[in-house]
């Protein structure tokens, strides 16, 4: 694990005293929150941190919610920091608007208006209203929800995910920790209870957090969804595209920052640690932190990420110190989680490192086509795969990598060494760089190789929707996936 140690890091504790007292009255959740009516007028003073949390919670999550907001009411709005939250709830019409105070969340607005969440405008104007009302020296925006990486799924009438690659958990690794589920995205669909679901250590989870895992049981369906896979909005089977998304980072930065970007960009949700997803955000954060497997509902530990923020931490510690506190919440109750955290100013030299392997590469192959071919193919067995089978750790496929080409080099004459010894120079400066980028890593046993970003490699077809992503189509990337796999569905 690497994090930048700034001694203001705390355990993950869920406290549910906290809970109790903070919940009573809040008609979104199953359980209620107590709410304070606020004041319409414009903050004027400039706090240092604006939190906004942008919760989609009109799915599965919904039971998640409130422990979250509970754990932000631990610490509470200051002049020093405005935490905000935007919700979407099942049965519940509009949006909802809230600060988040000492133990209370405080009702800012309600908007009636026909929205589901999942649009570029939902997310812009909603940090609009942040920006507008609770101004601050530096910004973090959280989006709290389902996603599912770089992909743009079909969401179907029956199944919840319908693409010609199914992601799933490896066999052998439901074997070894069988309590995992992804509903819909897994070969195990019958586990459907959370005595199955989950891999108890050491700490075991406590009968509260237990329970509330129980609730998130989706009784339509049968399966376990608890998971956290973004913006997805269940009661309207709608969800934002990688190219809303990005189109709303673009007009947050022109149009409601005045060309400043965002200083910590978090994905409290699946498979978002991408260099996809990072490379289309380069432009509009400083700093990305994500996950590249899964998340488990719960989620990240937000009083110890309030507390960073008030204690007017810079950007970089505090997206560390969100990597560090989940390690401490996860590492003794499972063996499958990552979190990581990413300096975005690197992106684009990732890619240009990319290119040149891929240059290098087909130099290579004009000399020695079927072993680099076969040094590819047994790199992508042996790297890190996750339960989403088509993405891989990108480093962990680069060392795996480099250590196929090394007996290369040994075997060739001095006339033939040229073009593989410059590939090797190429993987070597591309890890090197990997490992600048991500300045804070964390995963669990089973996913030891997860260095901090996955990109998509997949085992048989390309998925259309990621022709569409600004990496794929700026990237030499592709250019060797289309090689190894022609046929696009």
């Amino acid at each position: 694990m690497k994090f930048v140690n700034n001694g203001v890091f705390g355990s993950k504790l869920i406290n549910y005293l906290i809970l109790i007292n903070f919940l009573l009255i809040f008609p979104l959740l199953p359980v209620s929150l107590k709410i304070s009516e606020g004041s319409k007028n414009l903050v004027n003073s400039k706090a240092d941190w604006t939190l906004m949390v942008f919760v989609q919670a009109n799915n599965s999550l919904k039971n998640f919610a409130q422990t979250n907001f509970a754990a932000m009411g631990a610490i509470g709005s200051s002049p020093d920091l405005n935490i905000l939250v935007q919700c979407y709830f099942p049965q519940n019409d509009g949006v909802y608007r809230y600060k988040v105070e000492k133990n209370k969340m405080v009702l800012d607005s309600h908007i009636q208006e026909e929205t589901d969440g999942t649009t570029s405008k939902d997310l812009v104007e909603s940090f609009r209203w942040a920006v507008t009302k609770y101004p601050a020296k530096k910004y973090a925006l959280i989006l709290w929800n389902h996603g599912i990486g770089i992909l743009d799924p079909v969401w179907g009438k029956i199944n919840h995910w319908q693409s010609p690659q199914k992601f799933y958990i490896q066999e052998e690794m439901l074997a070894i920790n069988p309590r995992i589920h992804i509903n819909d995205l897994t070969v195990d669909s019958a586990i459907t209870n959370t005595d199955q679901m989950l891999q108890i250590g050491d700490t075991a989870f406590t009968e509260e957090e237990i329970a509330l895992l129980e609730k998130a049981i989706d009784s339509d369906c049968g399966v376990t969804e608890v998971l956290r896979g973004i913006l997805f909005n269940e009661q309207s089977r709608t969800y934002m595209t990688n190219q809303a998304f990005t189109e709303a980072l673009r007009q947050i930065k022109k149009t409601v920052l005045n060309g400043k970007k965002i200083d910590l960009l978090g994905m409290d949700a699946c498979l978002m640690a991408m260099v996809e997803v990072g490379y289309q955000s380069r432009e509009f954060a400083d700093y990305l932190v994500a996950s590249e497997e899964s998340e488990l509902a719960h989620g990240w530990d937000y009083e110890s990420l309030c507390k960073m923020l008030s204690e007017k931490a810079d950007p970089k510690m505090v997206a560390c110190g969100i990597v560090a506190n989940y390690e401490l919440f996860y590492k003794n109750k499972i063996n499958f989680y990552t979190l990581s955290a990413i300096d975005l100013s690197l992106m684009n030299e990732v890619k240009t490192c990319i290119d040149g392997v891929m240059r290098s590469l087909q130099e290579c192959k004009n000399t020695d086509k079927a072993a680099i071919i076969s040094s590819i193919k047994k790199a992508r067995t042996t790297c890190q795969q996750f339960s989403a089978a088509n993405y891989i750790d990108l480093h962990s496929f680069f060392v795996d990598f480099l250590n196929q080409i090394n007996p290369l080099i040994a075997s060739r004459t001095k006339q033939d060494i040229k073009p593989l010894t410059d590939l090797k120079i190429r993987l070597q400066k591309s890890i090197s760089l990997l490992e600048q980028t991500i300045v804070a890593n964390t995963s669990g046993k089973l996913l030891a190789k997860a260095r901090g970003l996955s990109i998509y490699f997949p085992l048989h077809n390309i998925d259309r929707s990621y022709l569409q992503t600004e990496f794929c189509k700026n990237s030499d990337w592709t250019t060797m996936i289309t090689e190894l796999l022609p046929a696009v569905s």
